[in-house]
This record gives structure tokens, sequence and C-alpha cells, in this order.
């Protein structure tokens, strides 16, 4: 049988879009050295993304160095790659970080691969998702343009939610404004990130009218917005409602339902609806998360002087700091240092400044313990911030 170079090259690209693909490595110095090609590891990479798709979502920054490692170990050092970088930009989107997608798409132009309207898709998709990539978002565009490429509908959407995340709620409004004089709609993605810029809810009602002239029905993203807008309004009745629709609909309520609701009450300084709110979670089942007992001691504050309330402040701020990160660590110190304050308890108030000085240095928490510290003295001019103090209701049972 004559063995011909064509039939070499086929039988490679079946051996390596298989499992036997993980049997070779593209490591000069490994005695399994062999240049993968680029489908081959495009492949792998559909492989990875199926079992990270079959598997439980777990959004912890363990898993994602672990999912930013593997795509990398795929990727190789050698060969071909166009197309295996733009699946493992999507790849990294969806399960790992921001800062390791951006990293991505900025190794794949050092590579000389020029960036395609898809990577800079993805790579907009997981900006979009935190706070602080406004200026890394921006120059992705900027980088899709030197290629001569255009921005399509869901760049375009991408971008306004970027924009209208990280705070820049004007030029997130103008770049809706011109996509529908373009007679491009906003899609889910340009309206839930119109609800980023609302501050009442009247601004959210047209939002949400606008939707659904588009055909588009609220999902469940868009309730968490609405939500946010709610806390920024302290309406805890359309909480509420938004809250119940969820529920009637079959949507598990999660913990940052209940913080939400927490943080409303605790701004309307309404004992009645935190007490109501906590006996809900605890029934539920649901596990209460960090930002859940912030939000709880945050509201408590406000009857700091009360022994009963103090009492359970340092049960929750003792359950919190079972569970957290020394980076949220700080932030339930100084709320605990808030109540010892109003109470102008000197001696607690010090100890806790100096787990915080040692933990987390400094910084802007730092420097509010520090105002703290001045206030439990007695020295400052004017209560500590959020902390006025009140007597709390004869009934606290609910909270116990």
């Amino acid at each position: 049988m004559l063995v011909t170079g064509r039939w070499v090259r086929q039988a490679r690209r079946v051996f390596f879009d298989t499992a036997g693909a993980a049997k070779f490595s593209d490591d000069p110095a490994s005695p399994r050295y062999f240049v993968k090609t680029d489908r081959a590891r495009a492949a792998e990479l559909r492989r990875l993304e199926q079992r990270l798709t079959d598997s439980p979502r777990r959004k912890d920054p363990e898993t994602e160095n672990m999912v930013a490692a593997r795509v990398k170990e795929v990727l190789g050092r050698e060969g071909p790659r166009q197309h295996a970088y733009s699946l493992a930009v999507k790849v990294l989107a969806i399960f790992s970080s921001p800062w390791h997608v951006n990293g991505m798409f900025y190794e794949m132009q050092a590579q000389g691969v020029r960036p395609t309207p898809e990577t800079a898709y993805w790579t907009l998709y997981a900006l979009s998702r935190r706070k602080g990539h406004l200026k890394e978002g921006l120059a992705v565009v900027d980088a899709l343009a030197k290629t001569g490429c255009t921005m399509g509908v869901k760049l375009e959407q991408c971008l306004l939610r970027l924009q209208a995340v990280n705070g820049d709620h004007e030029a997130a409004k103008r770049r809706a404004l011109e996509m529908q004089l373009k007679g491009v709609k906003l899609g889910m993605e340009g309206h839930n990130g119109l609800l980023y810029t609302c501050s009442s809810m009247e601004e959210a009602g047209e939002v949400i009218e606008g939707m659904r002239l588009d055909g588009l029905e609220p999902n469940i993203q868009t309730y968490n917005l609405l939500l946010r807008v709610c806390r920024l309004t302290s309406n805890a009745k359309v909480a509420e409602a938004l809250i119940k629709k969820l529920r009637d609909e079959g949507v598990p309520i999660a913990a940052r339902h209940y913080t939400t609701l927490l943080r409303i009450y605790g701004d309307l300084r309404d004992l009645r609806g935190l007490s109501r709110t906590h006996d809900r979670m605890l029934h539920s089942g649901t596990s209460v998360d960090v930002k859940g007992y912030y939000a709880l001691l945050m509201a408590l504050v406000h009857w700091a002087d009360d022994a009963e309330v103090m009492r359970l402040a340092e049960t929750t701020a003792s359950s919190a700091l079972e569970i957290c990160r020394r980076k949220d660590a700080g932030r339930i110190w100084v709320a605990l240092m808030r109540f010892h304050a109003a109470r102008h308890e000197l001696d607690k108030c010090e100890r806790l400044y100096e787990q915080v000085k040692r933990n987390i240095g400094e910084s802007r928490m730092l420097e509010v313990a520090r105002g703290l510290v001045e206030a439990a003295k007695g020295g400052a001019s004017r209560p500590p911030p959020h902390v006025v103090s009140q007597r709390a209701p004869p009934s606290l049972r609910s909270l116990r």
C-alpha cells in the first residue's frame, strides 16, 4: 500500500480531533513532542467547553484560574492557532475571569493573530460583566477598528452595557440613541445595560416599555437590575412585588435577592421588614453569603445602643468571618466597628482597627476604620458614618 503525504495529513487530523490528542505534547523537550494543528487545538477547546457546560457552574477564583491554565495548555507554544484563539477567548469569557480574557486577547495580537469581531465580542462580553474594565474595553474596540472591521450589532450592544456598568451613563445613553436612530434594536443586552443608568422607577419603567416594544420579555437579569433600582430608591413595595413574581414563575430566590431586601429595609430603618426578610431567608434554606451578613449588620447599626441588637451583631459578624476571605473580612470588621463606635467602646474599636490594619493594610477601608476609632473616643464632631443611634422596637425574637 502506497502511503502518500495527503493520507498522512488526513490521518493526523482525524487522530488529533479525537481523545488521542492528549497523548502528544507541543513541548520540544518532551519525547511526545508533536506540533498540533489549529483544527486539533480547536477541537480540544470545544470538548473542554462541552465538559464545563455539562458540569456544575462555579464562579470562584480557583476555578477560573484552573480553566485559564487548561486553555493555555491546549493552546501550547507553537503552531497555527487562529481558530483555537477564537475558541479560547470564548471559553475564558464564559467560564473564567475578565483578566484572563483580556490577557488572552493581547497575547493573540502579540502572536500576530489579528482580532476578529467574534474575539472582540467575547472579550467585551467578559469585561462588561464586572466593573472597572472600561479602559480595557475601549482598547479592544480600537484594536478591532485598526483591522478595518466594522462593529456589528452584538458588539455595539456589549459596548453599551460596558459603558453603563462602569458608570459612563451619558455615553451609554448616547450610544442607545444612535443605535435607535439607525434602526438597530438594542436587544436584551442593550436594554439591560440601560437599566444600569436608571436612578428612578420611572426611568426603569421606560426601559421595560422599550424592551416590550422590541418584542422582548424581561429575563432574570432584568429582574435583578430592577431590584438594584429599588435599592437605589429604597422602594420596598416594588422589590417585594418583583421577588413574588420571580417566585411565581418558579425562579429560585437567591441570597442576593434577600440581601437587596435587607439593604432596603435597613435604609428605611424598618425592623419589621428586616425581621420578616430574615425569617424568609432562613426558612427558604438559602445559604447566607458574606454580602447578606454585611447587609444585615449595616441595617442593624441604626439600633446599636440596644444590648440585644449588639449581641445579634456580634453573632452575625462571627458567622460571616467563618466563611469569608481576607478581603471580605475587612468589611465585616469595619461594620462591627460602627456598633462599637456608636456605643463609644474604644478598646473594642482599637482591637478591630489593628486587625484591619494587619490584614488589609493601607486602603480606603483603613481610613474609615481610623475615623471610627476617633468617633469612639468621643472626639468626633459628628456621629460615625451610617450610625444613628435609636432605640430598637421591643420585639427582636425573629432576628435571634
